[in-house]
C-alpha cells in the first residue's frame, strides 16, 4: 500500500513539472498614452511654470525629454517634479511660439506639443502702484520692482526733489543727509515697450533709527580769546554748540552744568531774551594768561558728553 502510494505521488510531481509556467505581460503604458496639445498665454516679457502632471497622465517612471526648443524663448525642465519652466524673450516681439517634448520609457516614445501664445499688449493692462517706504539717511536704491507688468520700466519722476531723488538705469536712487527727518512725496511714470504708460505714487519717510542720535552725541571743546582788560565777559550756548557733533535738535540746552573750573574765575550760567550764557568773572590776580572750565550737556535722546573751554587772556 505505501508503495502504491509514492509511486502516485511521483507521477503527480512529474505531470505538474511539465506543465508549461507562462508570465503576465507589463502593459505598455506609454503606447496607450495620448498627450494633449497645450496652449499657454503669456505677457510680454513673462514667464509661466507648466506642470505637466496636472494636464496629461505621465507614468511616474517615464523619461521627459525637450525635443525641440522654442525660438522666442528659453525652457527648462525639473525631471523631479515633470514641470517645464518657459521664459519668453524680451528682445523678440513675437506672437506664438512652440516647443516639441516627448514621453519614454524602453519600449516606446510619444510627442506632445506646446503652444504659447504672447497676449496683445492691447489686452495687457499696465498698473503702476502706489508704493511707501520708511527708510534711514544714508544713500539707497528705493526696493521697487525692477519690471513692471506688460514688461514696464520706471522711465520718469515727477515732482521730486533732485537733492534727495534720481532715476538711474530704470532705478530710484534716494540719498539722504546724516540725521535727515522728513516725509516725502512724489510720482514715478511705468511705461511698456510699446509706449503704453501709468503713473503711481511713492511716499518716503526718512527716520533715524532708534538710539542713533545717542550714538552720534560728542561734545567738541571750544578756545575763548579775551583782551586783558575785561574782567567779565559772557560765552553765548549757541557757539558752544556750534562745533558739537548731535543731531539736530538733540542737545538739551537746560542740561548744560559745570563740573569743574575755573581755577582764576568764577562762572555762572545765566538766560534771557538773547539767550542762555555762561558768564566768566576773572580774579583781580588774573591779568594774562590761561584757564579753562569742564561742562557737561545732555541730549533728547540720553546721550551725555563733556567738554572744555579753554579761556585765554592777550
Amino acid at each position: 500500500m505505501l508503495r502504491f502510494l509514492f509511486f502516485y505521488l511521483l507521477i503527480s510531481l512529474l505531470i505538474a513539472g511539465c506543465n508549461k509556467v507562462e508570465d503576465t505581460p507589463t502593459p505598455d503604458l506609454i503606447e496607450g498614452l495620448t498627450l494633449k496639445p497645450i496652449q499657454l498665454e503669456l505677457v510680454f516679457g513673462g514667464k509661466i511654470d507648466l506642470e505637466l502632471l496636472t494636464l496629461n497622465p505621465i507614468p511616474s517612471d517615464a523619461i521627459i525629454r525637450i525635443k525641440e526648443k522654442p525660438k522666442h524663448g528659453v525652457i527648462l525642465l525639473d525631471e523631479v517634479r515633470k514641470i517645464f519652466v518657459y521664459s519668453a524673450d524680451t528682445l523678440d516681439a513675437f506672437s506664438l511660439d512652440s516647443a516639441t517634448y516627448e514621453v519614454c520609457n524602453s519600449k516606446s516614445c510619444k510627442e506632445g506639443k506646446i503652444r504659447f501664445l504672447r497676449i496683445s499688449e492691447t489686452n495687457c493692462q499696465i498698473e503702476a502702484l502706489p508704493y511707501n517706504f520708511v527708510v534711514s539717511p544714508g544713500n539707497q536704491f528705493l526696493p521697487l520692482p525692477e519690471t513692471f507688468a506688460c514688461g514696464g520700466e520706471i522711465s520718469q519722476l515727477i515732482g521730486h526733489d533732485p537733492n534727495f531723488f534720481s532715476l538711474e538705469n530704470g532705478k530710484v536712487k534716494a540719498a539722504f543727509p546724516d540725521f535727515f527727518q522728513d516725509s516725502l512725496s512724489f510720482n514715478y511714470v511705468v511705461c511698456s515697450p510699446d509706449n503704453q504708460c501709468d503713473t503711481g505714487s511713492i511716499s518716503v519717510v526718512v527716520q533715524l533709527l532708534p538710539n542713533y542720535c545717542s550714538g552720534q552725541f560728542s561734545p567738541a571743546n571750544d578756545v575763548i580769546k579775551i583782551l586783558p582788560s575785561f574782567i567779565a565777559f559772557s560765552i553765548n550756548y549757541d557757539s558752544l554748540f556750534r562745533n558739537d557733533k548731535s543731531c539736530p535738535g538733540d542737545i538739551k540746552p537746560e542740561s548744560l552744568s559745570i563740573i569743574q573750573g575755573p581755577s582764576r574765575g568764577t562762572t555762572s550760567l545765566r538766560s534771557n531774551l538773547q539767550g542762555r550764557f555762561i558768564r566768566f568773572i576773572k580774579d583781580s590776580s588774573f591779568v594774562a594768561g590761561r584757564d579753562s572750565l569742564t561742562y557737561q550737556i545732555i541730549g533728547e535722546s540720553g546721550g551725555t558728553g563733556t567738554a572744555k573751554i579753554f579761556i585765554q587772556f592777550q
